[in-house]
């Protein structure tokens, strides 16, 4: 079995109100009257208040930092640039939701895991942040590790699939997962639907689990399966290629438009366990891979045996299901 008993999350400092992002992007990507309006009243109804970012120019109008201070922002960062920020600060940010998630289990000894998965599509280098997260925690040397990279969104899954391998494979196992995504270090200024979709929508932060075989006192979420199917209808709907300005094609959804389409869910639900729940995405309609996970959080006493309709215990249970 395994269980996550314990979760922390960190943000960057610069929090960037999402109107004040709308006014730099308009600038940025150099919009007429119309487009800014446009634009504008999509930052609007996107609900994000807020977002967080390593790069403190977007809540600016100059004195830029890292973009160039010229009316067309040129030249643009290259790949180069752009990463040379995600190795000065993806590793800052992993350590500071590791210490969060471990702060919550002050009895656990970090020296004990055994299993680091580190997830991430937004950067990448050698020897990466897996060996720099090792060295600044102090853990083994011998401590097994994996990189999980460029796999989107739906890479957390499976790196929480991985963790769940290892703990039901080794008893012993204390798996520490690491997602880092600092998205905003790859902004498009190119005018398209799909530059102004992904410039209002994604932002910069990380999230660390600890993954064990036994449960600890209080509650823990135990996962119960995991499904993986793909659209392949749907693989150039959502695209994530790198060029020399960065990272781009995000989210890739070339027509904007309400999309219905067989997705194949009959499968889904015979695979699940009983009674699953569906809900639709409310934001990416272009995802190439549709999944749902069955989470059931639990208490440090065994499990208690699923029933036939999702539930939520609260006032004193020791056993919740959750479903996502």
């Amino acid at each position: 079995m395994s269980y996550i008993t314990s979760i922390g999350t960190a943000n960057p400092q610069n929090k960037v109100k999402q109107a004040d992002i709308a006014e730099f992007m308009v600038r940025a990507m150099g919009l007429d009257q119309n487009d800014a309006r446009k634009l504008r009243a999509l930052y609007r109804v996107t609900g994000i208040e807020s977002r967080y970012s390593v790069i403190g120019d977007y809540g600016r109008k100059d004195g830029f930092d890292f973009y160039a201070n010229s009316p067309d922002m040129e030249p643009f960062p290259s790949t180069k640039k752009r990463l040379g920020l995600y190795r000065e600060h993806s590793l800052n940010i992993s350590l500071k939701a590791i210490s969060m998630c471990l702060s919550k289990r002050p009895e656990f000894d970090k020296t004990s895991l055994t299993h680091l998965v580190v997830v991430s599509c937004t950067g990448m280098y050698a020897p990466g942040l897996d060996i720099d997260i090792i060295k600044a925690m102090g853990l083994s040397p011998h401590i097994q590790r994996l990189c999980i990279n460029f796999m989107g969104c739906y890479a957390a899954f499976n790196g929480m699939k991985l963790a769940d391998t290892f703990c039901k494979a080794q008893p012993e196992a204390k798996v520490l997962v690491v997602c880092t995504e600092l998205c905003s270090l790859h902004f498009q200024k190119e005018n398209s639907d799909d530059n102004m979709l992904a410039n209002a929508l994604f932002a910069d932060g990380s999230a660390a689990l600890l993954v064990e075989s036994t449960p600890r006192r209080g509650l823990n979420l135990k996962p119960e399966s995991f499904y993986c199917a793909i659209a392949m209808e749907g693989e150039k709907d959502m695209a994530w290629t790198v060029g020399d300005l960065g990272f781009g094609d995000l989210p890739g959804i070339a027509i904007v438009q309400p999309l219905v389409r067989d997705l194949s869910l009959p499968a889904v639900v015979n695979f699940l366990l009983k009674d699953p729940e569906f809900v639709a995405d409310a934001i990416t309609n272009g995802r190439t891979l549709q999944r749902r996970q069955r989470i059931e959080i639990t208490g440090s006493e065994s499990a208690k045996p699923a029933v036939a309709q999702a539930r939520l215990l609260l006032a004193g249970q020791h056993d919740v299901e959750i479903l996502t």
